[in-house]
């Protein structure tokens, strides 16, 4: 049986359908974000590291960052986790 994928057997270079998969969405939505793509010979191909900034960006439910910090840094208090 195989195990789950792991970021070091994903190829830092996708193909489109590969690059959708690796982050959750069709490939059809993938090309209308309009994002950077690598030039290798007649493949154009999504950089790893992109699609990982790209959805580092997207807005977090119910909150910004800074909210969601402080979230997590209270629930660690309580269980004693938080300084």
């Amino acid at each position: 049986m195989m195990g789950r994928p792991t970021l070091e057997s994903v190829p830092r270079l996708l193909p489109a359908p590969d690059a959708a998969r690796y982050i959750g969405i069709s490939g059809n939505y993938l090309r209308t974000l309009g994002l950077l793509r690598r030039v290798l010979g007649k493949c154009r191909l999504h950089e790893r590291y992109d699609l990982d900034a790209f959805v580092s960006s997207m807005e977090i439910e119910g909150g910004d960052v800074d909210t969601l910090e402080k979230d997590i840094g209270e629930c660690g208090k309580l269980f004693g986790a938080g300084s």
